[in-house]
């Protein structure tokens, strides 16, 4: 059940959260904010480059060791900022592995298909400087699509280096008409006004049906072990969904983790209690998928 402290904070945030997402739209840039000095010591953050894009470390990953490789969300329209800096700082310190995320670049700055070699590039960094570490891929919403396209695209010999991977809250398949995703109360994240615009910047000229665009009509065979996250009142459960029955058909080791009664991504977002108890499951459950105790 829905604790109430939860339910207070999600109808607060639904009037106080600032909406970048539309800023983006709006203005046509990616929005991204750089983190304080007090996150930076508080999350034990190193800043390095990446084909001129800034890549956050949490925690010093050493050879060996397990390293969290982390895509994050934000609708292809806003990268870093203030409050996901924190977000991935808990998750770190509840998974107790250093966790590497990309300030990947997006639309309008390159393509989908630029985006996923950008991440696609930077995750093989990761692995030439790390090659004895085992890694887990994860991310949240468009971080959950990201997920999917970087393992589809690695070879059979770099999925055996990944022990698993995590699509949270993920966006899958963007074919399906927007006005089809219900929206619920429990919903503070997403604004259906925004989705439209969106997919289209996204998309540009792909087709919705093309694997960079929309994973789930990608390769979904012969994948590290596939644990999905979704919440019921999430616009995007669907895709989440549709996942799982395509991993059922095709035989894919996976499993499904449904929380009930929340919102979009509200594990990283919401440290309310219900939020820091769903994040300490995903940790637990990762850290069980990397063998540690």
């Amino acid at each position: 059940m829905v604790g109430l402290i939860h339910r207070i904070s999600v109808s607060i945030a639904k009037k106080v959260l600032p909406d970048p997402m539309a800023l983006g739209l709006k203005e046509n840039i990616v929005i991204r904010q750089s983190p304080s000095a007090g996150q930076i010591k508080k999350h034990g953050m190193t800043i390095k480059t990446f084909r001129d894009q800034p890549v956050f470390v949490f925690n010093k990953p050493k050879n060996g060791e397990p390293i969290l490789y982390f895509c994050h969300g934000g609708g292809f329209i806003t990268g870093m900022f203030k409050e996901y800096y924190d977000a991935v700082g808990r998750l770190q310190k509840q998974v107790g592995i250093p966790v590497i995320c990309a300030d990947y670049p997006m639309p309008p700055e390159t393509d989908a298909q630029g985006l996923l070699d950008f991440n696609l590039a930077c995750f093989r960094n990761v692995r030439e400087t790390y090659p004895d570490s085992p890694i887990i891929i994860s991310g949240d919403s468009a971080g959950g699509h990201m997920t999917m396209t970087l393992t589809q695209a690695l070879s059979k010999q770099e999925r055996e280096a990944v022990s698993a991977i995590f699509p949270l809250f993920a966006v899958v398949d963007m074919s399906r008409p927007f006005d089809d995703e219900p929206y619920h109360r429990e919903e503070a994240l997403l604004k259906k006004e925004n989705m439209q615009g969106v997919r289209d910047r996204f998309i540009g000229d792909f087709a919705k049906t093309d694997p960079v665009i929309s994973p789930i009509y990608g390769d979904l065979t012969d994948l590290p072990p596939v644990h999905i996250y979704s919440a019921d009142k999430d616009p995007l459960y669907q895709d989440s969904l549709d996942l799982e029955a395509a991993f059922k058909a095709n035989g894919q080791a996976h499993t499904h983790h449904i929380y009930e009664g929340y919102g979009h991504d509200f594990i990283l977002f919401f440290p309310t209690p219900d939020g820091t108890k769903g994040l300490a499951k995903l940790a637990g459950h990762m850290r069980e998928s990397l063998g540690l105790t």
